[in-house]
């Protein structure tokens, strides 16, 4: 006999509500064309162009001498992403150090001291308005306003990858310092008056796992969106990808897609081996052990050492490009740069302009919504046969034996999920619409169903990373006669605050993909924006720019509220 499932609390009711109310609102204000679905000849023209597409994956192009370029383009573009990170890394935790409350401020004025701590909030506030721009602007807008100063090429895709990277970077950085209990870094503190030595001797220590863990994470996101930021920038797999595809190469765009696919769940790979030695729960079962504190610097060192030998790598791999940005630079008339930025300064607050701001934000909204939702119902299906505490580690907590050809399906579950997961999310979403623009046409069904399967691949992971992370004696005192139903209302339930978390946060990532969406011509805000400053209509894009960030502010105390009510949930 089962014990039966739990029932939904009436605010979880409430919630899938007002998501699928948003959800058929979002159908209704996107623009679709169904075309290559239900017109007869448009649909056999579709199924045509896919046959010869995936008939490409058989006789890909593999001739030396596209091999040779290809790898040197893979190249060029594993090297954009690891100094736009480090860009990222400097100019985030510089403006951390400014935002975190902790570190600038601190929570309370001392005593006699009360005005100059109102001026170290404000210069506070003044950091997390900076980073709020920083994050606000899509790397793809980011590539379209600095462009013109080093010109096209893989120096504005670095400018263009770094500064947004510092936005989220220094975001993060700040909000793991504050979330850090006083009390667990109360001695460091009442030993001196310094922040910074608080910082670096307290809070820094006990926040470097989740600081190194997030930064991995962005590291892949950069590879990922290195190799496709080329479609604005002029360089990397992204551009000759859209080259190939308008020319119909179908073999050289599979061989392209190909070394994307190694490039990014290569590094997808490594960076979840480094996360996993970063297990936090000593008691897990699959926790790293055996680790002293010689063995632990000898790590360090080896890892400070490969850091800055790819730093250095990839300037060399780069070099020719930075010699020509430094000779355009040694070009512009910087007086029309200032001109330029600033009338970027100065927006078109005309009523009809700040209507039509307001009107494609909609688009964003929309695309993110359900390619968020198509996410996580792809990460639904992918988790429980991804999940090793269940298919392959699930005696622990059962005491079940199975028999080898039980055991060897299972594992066949584990490795075909995460391997369908690791393909959704490292081809990058702008790949993803690239590929499925062959069936469907440049459009709105391409971009939301490409950013869906991408959203689908991320969340599978940490779902199923959430899931497989809980302590399995919870599954064992929850019981529910079944690995499955242990799983829907034991695991997810016990997950329940990362997994609204991480679907929170995938939504704001959708919601600037869907920005991007309208950079490369498919509507929106970032369509709005590209063809205003494409025809020198600054103002205008000016109006453009700061509607995106306002929309990745609003979005941002948004989800920060909804992770304090689930934290209060949960307590």
């Amino acid at each position: 006999m089962t014990t039966a499932g739990p029932s939904r609390p009436i605010g979880a009711w409430i919630a899938i509500g007002v998501v699928t109310a948003a959800a058929v609102v979002s159908i209704g204000v996107l623009d679709w064309d169904f075309a290559s679905l239900f017109d007869a000849r448009e649909r056999a023209a579709a199924l045509g162009r896919m046959g010869d597409f995936l008939r490409s994956f058989g006789v890909p192009d593999l001739s030396s001498a596209f091999l040779a370029e290809a790898t040197a383009i893979a190249i060029d573009t594993l090297a954009i992403a690891l100094l736009a990170m480090a860009l990222g890394i400097v100019l985030g935790y510089g403006l951390a150090l400014g935002a975190a409350r902790c570190v600038a401020a601190g929570s309370e004025p001392p005593p006699g001291a009360r005005g100059a701590w109102r001026l170290r909030r404000a210069f506070t506030e003044a950091c997390r308005v900076v980073l709020d721009v920083l994050r606000g602007v899509p790397d793809f807008a980011w590539a379209i306003v600095v462009l013109t100063i080093p010109g096209p090429g893989p120096v504005a895709g670095i400018l263009a990858i770094g500064l947004n990277a510092a936005g989220i970077l220094g975001k993060m950085y700040s909000e793991i310092w504050d979330s850090i209990p006083e009390r667990r870094y109360e001695a460091v503190r009442t030993t001196t008056d310094s922040r910074l030595a608080t910082l670096f001797y307290g809070i820094q220590p006990l926040a470097a796992r989740s600081m190194l863990s997030f930064t991995l994470m962005r590291t892949e996101c950069a590879i990922r969106n290195a190799s496709v930021i080329g479609i604005i920038c002029q360089g990397g797999l992204g551009a000759r990808m859209f080259d190939e595809l308008g020319d119909g190469n179908y073999s050289r765009v599979v061989t392209l897609l190909l070394f994307t696919l190694i490039l990014t769940a290569g590094t997808d790979i490594l960076s979840n081996f480094l996360r996993s030695q970063l297990r936090s729960d000593p008691n897990h079962p699959r926790a790293a052990r055996g680790i002293t504190f010689r063995s632990g610097m000898t790590r360090r060192a080896v890892a400070v050492g490969a850091i800055v030998i790819a730093l250095l790598g990839s300037f060399v791999v780069l070099r020719e490009d930075f010699n020509r940005a430094l000779g355009e630079l040694g070009r512009i008339e910087w007086t029309w740069i200032r001109d330029e930025f600033g009338m970027l300064l100065q927006p078109d607050l005309a009523p009809a302009t700040l209507l039509e701001a307001a009107r494609e934000c909609v688009f964003p909204l929309a695309v993110g919504l359900l390619a968020t939702l198509g996410g996580v119902v792809i990460a639904a299906l992918l988790s429980y046969p991804a999940s090793v505490a269940f298919q392959i580690e699930s005696h622990r907590f059962t005491g079940e034996r199975t028999a080898s050809w039980v055991r060897a399906v299972r594992f066949g579950f584990v490795i075909a999920a995460r391997g369908l997961a690791l393909v959704f999310r490292a081809v990058p979403e702008v790949a993803w619409i690239l590929v499925l623009a062959i069936l469907f046409d440049l459009g709105v069904l391409a971009g939301v169903v490409g950013v869906a399967l991408h959203s689908g691949g991320v969340l599978a992971r940490v779902y199923t990373e959430a899931v497989d992370n809980l302590p399995y004696r919870e599954f064992e005192r929850a019981w529910f006669g079944s690995r499955l139903r242990t799983f829907l209302y034991a695991a997810l339930p016990g997950a329940r605050a990362d997994l609204s978390m991480f679907s929170i946060f995938q939504f704001e990532s959708n919601v600037r993909s869907g920005i991007v969406l309208g950079v490369i011509g498919i509507g929106g805000i970032g369509d709005a924006f590209d063809s205003s400053f494409k025809f020198w209509s600054l103002h205008r894009a000016s109006t453009f720019l700061i509607a995106m960030i306002l929309l990745t502010v609003l979005i941002d105390r948004f989800s920060r509220s909804r992770y304090r009510a689930l934290d209060s949930t949960d307590s």
